[in-house]
C-alpha cells in the first residue's frame, strides 16, 4: 500500500507516493535537497529549475563514476582470483615435485645402504669408514639453514 510522504527539496515541496520504507524516502529526499542546496550556492543567480537540473546532472555523474569504480573493482577482483588459482596450481605442482624428490631420495638412500652392506661384506675394514661417513652425512642432514649459512 502506497502512502503519501511530504518532502522539501530546494524551495519546492513534493507529495510523494511511495511503497518503500518512509524513512528511506525521507533520507533520499534529504540527499536530493542537499545536492540542490549545493548547486544553488555554487550558482547563486540561477533559477530553481536550472539548479535542480544541475543537481540531477551532478548526481548522475557521481552515479556513473561509482559504477566505473565498481566495474574496476570487479575486474581487479577477477584478476586477483585468477592469480590465486594460478598460485594454487603452482603450489600443487611444487608439492608433487617435492614428494617425487623425497621418494627418489629415500630410494637412493636405501640403495646406498644396500651397497654399503655389500661393500662391508667384501672388505670388513672399509665398514668402519662407511659407518663414519654415514654418521657424518646424517649429522649434515640435521643441520638447519642457519647452521649451513654460518658454516660457509
Amino acid at each position: 500500500m502506497a502512502e503519501t510522504i511530504t518532502v522539501k527539496i530546494g524551495t519546492m515541496t513534493y507529495h510523494l507516493q511511495a511503497g518503500e520504507d518512509e524513512q528511506y524516502v525521507r533520507e533520499t529526499a534529504a540527499i536530493a535537497d542537499e545536492l540542490v542546496q549545493l548547486a544553488s550556492k555554487r550558482y547563486p543567480g540561477v533559477n530553481q529549475l536550472t539548479t535542480t537540473v544541475l543537481s540531477l546532472l551532478n548526481a548522475v555523474d557521481a552515479m556513473r563514476q561509482a559504477q566505473a569504480a565498481e566495474s574496476a573493482a570487479e575486474a581487479a577482483l577477477t584478476s586477483a582470483e585468477a592469480r590465486t588459482e594460478e598460485a594454487e596450481a603452482d603450489l600443487l605442482r611444487v608439492n608433487e615435485q617435492f614428494w617425487e624428490m623425497k621418494k627418489d631420495l629415500l630410494y637412493y638412500r636405501n640403495l646406498c645402504g644396500v651397497y654399503e652392506q655389500k661393500l662391508a661384506g667384501v672388505n670388513p675394514a672399509a665398514d668402519d669408514k662407511i659407518q663414519g661417513r654415514k654418521k657424518q652425512a646424517e649429522s649434515d642432514l640435521q643441520q638447519s639453514f642457519d647452521d649451513m649459512t654460518n658454516s660457509r
